[in-house]
């Protein structure tokens, strides 16, 4: 798997918790700071995810 894929894959799968369930979304972001361990890792995967989303977002806002 390409890495654009697995980042277009995790900011879906991180837009859609954000939707259904809100609450949860501390706790998974805290899980996948403990994944990564290195916090400054996990701040740039955070931050590439962020922005893939908004990517995501702003296709999907100009496709409609």
């Amino acid at each position: 798997m390409k890495l654009d894929t697995v980042l277009a894959f995790l900011a879906v799968l991180i837009a859609l918790v954000q939707n259904m369930y809100p609450k949860m979304l501390p706790a998974i972001g805290i899980y996948l700071v403990n994944v990564f361990q290195a916090s400054w890792l996990s701040q740039c995967w955070l931050d590439i995810i962020i922005i893939q989303q908004f990517k995501i977002y702003t296709l999907t806002k100009e496709g409609n």
